[in-house]
């Protein structure tokens, strides 16, 4: 995420609406891919922004110490190219986000500093008639452009929009920065009220919503999706994060953190952010409404994520030496298949042992897609299967229930493999087994309390007093 560097923005979160907070956990695990970002030769890049055809743009020093913005695509095979953007004659360019045309929003130094609209080659100056200053900070996807600038006498947003600009300032306020956009032209920000209290904001057709959570004392809105969930991050005696869903604002405050900063939220409810441990250390993280994965490549310092596309794709910044560098985040399925060892048992003289079930669980970060689950020979069989042939999303799971028919005092094992496109596990074998009646009298060692006497077995009455257990219910007398 890149600040203008003239400006010290402090932080925040908020809410005026009614909320429920909820305590979420951060969990880890291996479900994603790190590609490293920073144009060949230059001395440090951050990525910001990708949109929906995974087009990334960020900024960084060229090899001559220039601040640049730049374009990156990723092809299949290939390492990708890089396309540095600076308008004529600025000295200094920063990109901020990318929308799925192409059309890039950022910031530059001219004779000052002012935003810029990139699309199809051409650059356009955004800066509002009188200002002294302006930052481009997003894009939708019609090329509404919202930043924040200088007019003057305060910092004030701005919607820039096919040539004409409308300030985003709530009535009364002391200052407001513009952040965020989405496909319905509804804008986010926060500022600091006419108490100098610093909230979050809303702006849809000429209406403000002001965000600042009850006991609260500050709050920041940073995106908004094309549901209208917005994510954001503040204060109340700690710093949290929080995001909308359903109409609840969710607190993200996990244990052992100092700080959760959100910054930006896709149209599949995925966030992206930064979190801060007590101990200094910091990472990136993605939440999916459920759980959480840290990101942080091999071997980096210090990471956040600043953005994420509908993909699930994310991009972000952090330093493994010295330097800043960019970093792509591609996500990768993981299948959990449980239970990995499935035993029938129980009275085998019905020829039919109950059903048992597995259940097949995507625990990575993208689209797990199961081929066709493998019968097992008889006498075991599949009696129902939800998997095969389709397509798990992160954190889904889908069912396969085994049956078994057998004749008296019948043992046997088989297996059955689950194909699937996670890398590392591409087939999992489910092994299928019966539990053995070694002494023949129709009930396997799981129910059978003495498998080596055929007089004992749940069937068998209790001849009391004789010092066994005949009908294995140790509530009747031996």
């Amino acid at each position: 995420m890149v600040f203008p560097r003239r400006l010290h923005l402090s932080t925040c979160i908020a809410l005026t609406v009614s909320m429920v907070l909820f305590i979420l956990p951060l969990m880890s695990w291996a479900s994603y891919t790190f590609t490293e970002i920073i144009p060949p030769g230059w001395i440090e890049a951050e990525a910001n922004g990708i949109n929906n055809r995974g087009v990334v743009v960020g900024s960084g020093r060229d090899e001559k110490g220039t601040f640049k913005a730049f374009l990156y695509q990723q092809y299949f095979h290939e390492s990708g190219t890089y396309k540095p953007l600076i308008p004529p004659g600025w000295t200094e360019a920063f990109a901020n986000s990318i929308n799925d045309n192409g059309e890039v929003a950022g910031y530059g130094l001219g004779t000052s500093y002012k935003g810029f609209l990139y699309s199809e080659g051409r650059y356009t100056e955004i800066v509002p008639a009188g200002w002294k200053e302006a930052y481009a900070y997003d894009i939708n996807n019609v090329g509404d452009v919202v930043g924040y600038g200088y007019d003057g006498n305060r910092m004030k947003g701005f919607l820039y929009r096919k040539g004409h600009y409308t300030e985003i300032f709530p009535a009364g306020w002391k200052e407001a920065y513009a952040y965020g956009i989405n496909n319905m032209g509804v804008i986010v920000g926060y500022g600091r009220d006419a108490n100098k209290t610093l909230a979050g904001f809303v702006y849809r057709d000429g209406t403000y919503t002001i965000i600042l959570p009850p006991g609260w004392t500050e709050a920041k809105v940073f995106d908004i999706n094309d549901q209208g969930n917005i994510v954001g991050f503040g204060l109340d005696k700690n710093y949290k994060g929080f995001y909308s869903r359903n109409n609840a604002y969710i607190d993200l405050s996990p244990p052992g953190l100092k700080l959760v900063e959100i910054y930006k939220i896709s149209n599949k409810g995925v966030f992206v952010g930064r979190v801060l441990y007590k101990n200094g250390n910091m990472s990136g993280f993605v939440h999916n409404g459920n759980s959480s994965v840290m990101l942080l490549p091999d071997g980096w310092q210090w990471a956040q994520a600043s953005s994420i596309n509908d993909s699930g794709v994310i991009v972000g910044r952090g330093v493994p030496t010295i330097e800043k560098k960019g970093y792509l985040a591609t996500g990768i399925p993981l299948i959990r298949v449980t239970p990995g060892i499935v035993f029938f048992g129980g009275n085998m003289k019905t020829a039919r042992l109950s059903d048992r079930s597995v259940t097949v669980k995507n625990e990575g970060a993208s689209e797990l897609k199961i081929g066709t689950v493998t019968r097992p020979q008889p006498p075991f069989s599949i009696k129902a299967d939800t998997c095969s042939g389709h397509t798990l999303a992160a954190s889904t799971a889908c069912e396969i229930t085994y049956g078994v028919e057998v004749a008296s005092g019948k043992t046997g094992i088989s297996s059955s493999e689950i194909p699937s496109n996670d890398a590392d596990h591409n087939s999992v074998t489910v092994t299928l087994g019966i539990y053995p009646d070694n002494d023949g009298d129709g009930y396997t060692l799981d129910a059978d309390c003495n498998d080596n006497d055929p007089s004992v077995n749940p069937e068998s009455p209790e001849k009391p007093h004789n010092g066994k257990d005949d009908d294995c219910n140790a509530a009747t007398p031996d």
